[in-house]
């Protein structure tokens, strides 16, 4: 576990947020299921300066029945503590053409006030059902776009992709990205495992 005070600075913007499911959060579940991961919700980190106040680091958002959100990341942690994991962007450097500010950016202008995708998500969670997935293939170009609102990880994958400069998880299209790929992406690289 890592105090969020003591490594609060040692997050930078564009770093991805993943959060595990609470105890009875049900959709939460369904999601990392759905996936077969163990992350339900990804977010991206901020530093943002507030008019006449210090800095303060935020989590860029698509929330079911919220939208696009843009909060406190301090708030987040004390509510749900030890659920949120941070894995650090463009792991090693490796990504020369990565711009962490210009992805959040990109999150705050396209998607922040938006709808949240409830519909792409339903459509990608049929893709998941046991048999259906034998025949409802991910989508694989990014070419189309967003199709509608975006649910929480295609709106982080678009930002990093569209705003950053890196498609962090290559074989998916940004709509069928899970929360859980993010993790798996040789472009993300585990801070701190459990923030309280």
């Amino acid at each position: 576990m890592a105090k969020l005070g003591d490594v609060e600075r040692k997050i930078e913007t564009g770093d991805l947020l993943l959060w595990r499911p609470g105890p009875a959060d049900f959709f939460g579940a369904a999601i990392s299921g759905a996936s077969q991961g163990q992350y339900a919700h990804v977010g991206m980190a901020v530093w943002l300066q507030q008019p006449f106040a210090a800095w303060q680091l935020f989590s860029l958002d698509m929330l079911a029945g919220q939208g696009g959100v843009m909060q406190p990341l301090t708030g987040m942690v004390r509510r749900w503590r030890g659920l949120c994991s941070v894995f650090g962007a463009n792991s090693g450097d490796r990504w020369p053409k990565w711009n962490g500010r210009a992805a959040a950016r990109y999150f705050i202008d396209h998607f922040v006030g938006g709808e949240y995708g409830v519909a792409m998500a339903q459509r990608a969670a049929w893709r998941e059902l046991p048999i259906l997935r034998w025949f409802l293939r991910p989508n694989r170009d990014d070419a189309a776009g967003l199709d509608g609102p975006p649910m929480c990880a295609a709106a982080v994958a678009a930002s990093c992709r569209l705003g950053g400069g890196v498609d962090v998880v290559r074989n998916l299209a940004d709509d069928s990205v899970w929360p859980g790929d993010f993790a798996e992406s040789p472009f993300c690289e585990l801070k701190y495992k459990e923030l309280v």
